[in-house]
């Protein structure tokens, strides 16, 4: 579908690329799971088209971080449990960055391509542009389903999660990509998955309330009073710590490192935790 409709712009599968990451991140929430699932399909057919492959695994990279920005967002679910913020608020938050990241790369992809020649795909006609959707049609319903479902209040960012993972076990189904006995591997994977956020978000619980003990955020908040910086300096500063652990540590672990100190310095100088969230969460990606 996202070839029919762009792959003829300078760039072409780079830009297809970009576009199935979008349309994927509505679905999954998880950059890993677009890098992994989706980008071994794109890298491969970006160098049967003649990328080279180190350009492909950069794009296919760059173009996974979209993913936990535009909603349903499993780092914006974690973020949410750990700082009382609302998920229906951060999901609608993740939207314009989301878009302007896909705009950006896309504008990247076409300068690269007039520079590195890259190959573009044949314009498709109308014919084809309406087959293509046809066929992605209900695939393309799931983040319809599931962003409409939360924000006109018919069920909860929770029970969004269930929705989708009965849709797309129809969808298995229907295009005869599951098989029955496929399901007890699924399950228990999905289980172990669940489990180990779990442990995660309950070991996040202990170290806040340690940090809080101890009063780190207290003498962190006393020492940047002391340095007397604005809140936008505050942020620069929060960027450029996040950015610098994203080189070392995963990014849940850097979310349960980072918020029991973070959000209190938020609150003092007066930055909206909605927008923390949303910069936490691209900045993390991007590490």
């Amino acid at each position: 579908f996202a070839k029919a409709v762009i792959g003829h712009v300078p760039g072409g599968l780079g830009q297809v690329c970009v576009i199935a990451n979008v349309i994927f991140s509505g679905m999954s929430g998880s950059a890993i799971a677009d890098a992994a699932g989706l980008g071994q399909v794109l890298h491969k057919a970006m160098v049967d088209n003649g990328f080279k492959p180190k350009f492909s695994a950069a794009l296919v990279a760059a173009a996974a971080t979209i993913g936990p920005v535009i909603p349903p967002s499993i780092p914006f679910v974690l973020y949410g449990a750990l700082t009382g913020v609302s998920v229906g608020k951060l999901f609608m938050a993740g939207f314009i960055p989301g878009a302007l990241m896909a705009v950006a790369i896309m504008i990247a992809i076409a300068f690269q391509a007039k520079r590195y020649n890259l190959p573009k795909e044949k314009r498709a006609d109308f014919q084809e542009v309406v087959a293509s959707t046809k066929a992605a049609f209900l695939p393309l319903l799931t983040p319809v389903i599931i962003i409409g479902g939360i924000l006109t209040g018919v069920f909860t960012p929770t029970e969004a999660a269930v929705v989708a993972s009965l849709y797309a076990l129809f969808l298995g189904f229907f295009y005869r990509d599951l098989k029955w006995k496929e399901l007890p591997e699924i399950f228990w994977a999905s289980i172990k998955q669940t489990v180990s956020l779990l442990f995660i978000i309950s070991a996040a619980g202990f170290f806040g309330w340690l940090t809080i003990h101890q009063k780190i955020p207290d003498q962190i908040i006393l020492s940047l009073t002391g340095m007397s910086l604005s809140p936008a300096g505050v942020m620069a500063m929060i960027i450029v710590i996040l950015l610098i652990l994203g080189c070392f540590l995963e990014g849940n672990a850097i979310f349960i490192i980072t918020i029991p100190i973070f959000m209190p310095i938020a609150q003092q100088f007066g930055i909206d935790l909605l927008n923390l969230g949303v910069v936490m969460t691209l900045l993390i990606m991007v590490g």
